[in-house]
């Protein structure tokens, strides 16, 4: 499928008025049932045409990253970050025919920390509205494991209360990965981007 739903969960902590600490989790795990139109060769079996497959791709999502703001003030800041994206995967596909003379069954899993630097900022347009948005990006190969990143996020948002916020905005995230493990060497170029909702609850003066 090309349009699935997940969740979003973030912790922001404000160190100072300038340092901050984001921990955030994700997840996707779309999953199809499809009967095979051609012959796929994937793990240590090959698929044979006209067979009923089910195929999965489970990501786990964890990212941190601290932020230091160059400009602070009551209206605006901006600044940079430098975090972690660490990437966990697992894929695979299974058959089994109804007389039970076919029984297959491949999985691959990885997982790839993805380091990435970033710059990141906020307009309070009035005391309700505001607008944040976030880039990250890095290149790195670590072993035998090589990645690129490319990930952001933008918001609008309204306090509903000094507390409570909502926000609706853009958040994307895209990712290709190098792995080599024994008898398999593989190349996942995998990403997701589309719409977001959220709330959130603040404690401190920083509400947005």
């Amino acid at each position: 499928n090309k349009n699935t739903f997940t969740f979003l969960a973030d912790l922001q902590w404000r160190v100072s008025r300038r340092s901050r600490f984001n921990l955030s989790y994700y997840r996707l795990a779309p999953n199809a049932h499809y009967v095979l139109n051609r012959t796929v060769e994937f793990g240590e079996h090959v698929y044979p045409v006209n067979v009923a497959v089910n195929a999965f791709f489970d990501t786990d999502i964890i990212r941190f990253s601290y932020g230091y703001a160059i400009h602070t003030s009551s209206k605006w800041e901006a600044g940079l970050s430098i975090g972690v994206h660490i990437v966990g995967g697992s894929l695979g596909i299974s058959a089994a025919g109804s007389n039970g003379s076919l029984n297959l069954s491949d999985d691959f899993g990885f997982t790839a920390p993805l380091p990435n630097f970033g710059v990141w900022g906020g307009y309070a347009i009035t005391d309700r509205w505001a607008v944040n948005a976030e880039v990250d990006y890095l290149s790195l190969t670590v072993g035998n494991i090589s990645g690129r990143i490319l990930a952001g996020i933008a918001t609008v948002q309204y306090r509903i209360i000094p507390p409570l916020t909502v926000a609706a905005g853009f958040t994307g995230l895209n990712f290709k990965v190098n792995a080599e493990k024994e008898r398999l060497k593989g190349e996942l170029v995998w990403g997701y981007n589309g719409p977001s909702i959220m709330a959130a609850y603040t404690f401190g003066r920083k509400n947005w």
